[in-house]
């Protein structure tokens, strides 16, 4: 009984480690169903945002192109090729980029796009450190009052 408990015991790991790599994988496909929102690389954007219009099976997720509506079936080798998902909308343009659900290349730039272009917002924190975008484009308001530094103080 003595001789067969090491094989026992490193038998019931094996079985723990498939599990938890069947529930991650299974629970990670839940994410992108019909409706999810995802970004997908783009040749002159770089990252363009998108629509999954069927559930994902195995090897194929098909979406939808936000600006024109193409339908467009994207080749997934492997789950980890997955595009990146995108962050709800209550979450675009947040102040502090460690407040997104998604922190990743596409989120963290069309968070600072929006702050920028649309709400001519230079600074942005992540964490405890801020960041400022450099002007290539006249703002419409001051940024630059007196005031301004005591808003972005600790």
């Amino acid at each position: 009984m003595e001789k067969n408990l090491p094989k026992a015991k490193e038998l019931a790991a094996e079985h723990i480690r498939r599990f938890q790599q069947w529930t991650v994988a299974t629970e990670f496909r839940v994410l992108y169903e019909a409706g999810a929102r995802v970004w997908i690389k783009h040749p002159e954007k770089v990252w363009e945002g998108a629509v999954v219009v069927e559930n994902y099976k195995e090897k194929v997720l098909k979406v939808s192109t936000e600006n024109d509506g193409t339908v467009v079936q994207l080749p997934i080798p492997k789950d980890e090729s997955l595009p990146p998902l995108r962050n709800p909308d209550i979450l675009i343009g947040e102040n502090d980029l460690t407040s997104l659900s998604y922190l990743h290349e596409p989120a963290v730039m069309y968070n600072l796009q929006v702050r920028f272009c649309m709400h001519s917002a230079i600074y942005t924190y992540c964490g405890s450190a801020g960041m400022a975008m450099k002007f290539t484009q006249l703002c419409t308001r001051v940024v630059y009052h007196y005031a301004m530094p005591s808003r972005w103080w600790g």
